[in-house]
């Protein structure tokens, strides 16, 4: 568990593993964008995406703590969670 610049870099380093056991690195690294909606995009592509985004940010989100939990709880994507923590701690560094 995230609790602050003492123990950020190995959390992120676990945080980063974990995610891509759990396949969904890339849309918290920014890799698997989501996809725009068209006639070449699916409604189901959509929705996987939006699971991913969804399971990411939920493992981010058990992984910190109760304070960060609380500086971060309106960041809506995973990427932008995980980015917002990663700004917090490496300013801080």
């Amino acid at each position: 568990i995230l609790t602050g610049p003492n123990n950020y870099e190995i959390w992120k380093v676990r945080i980063s593993a974990k995610l891509r056991v759990e396949k969904v690195f890339g849309v918290v690294s920014g890799t698997d964008i989501k996809p725009a909606p068209s006639t070449l995009i699916t409604s189901s592509d959509i929705q996987e995406w939006q699971e991913h985004d969804e399971k990411a940010h939920g493992i981010i989100q058990i992984c910190i703590s109760d304070s960060l939990l609380m500086k971060t709880r309106n960041e809506p994507s995973s990427k932008e969670l995980f980015d917002a923590l990663v700004k917090l701690h490496e300013t801080l560094n």
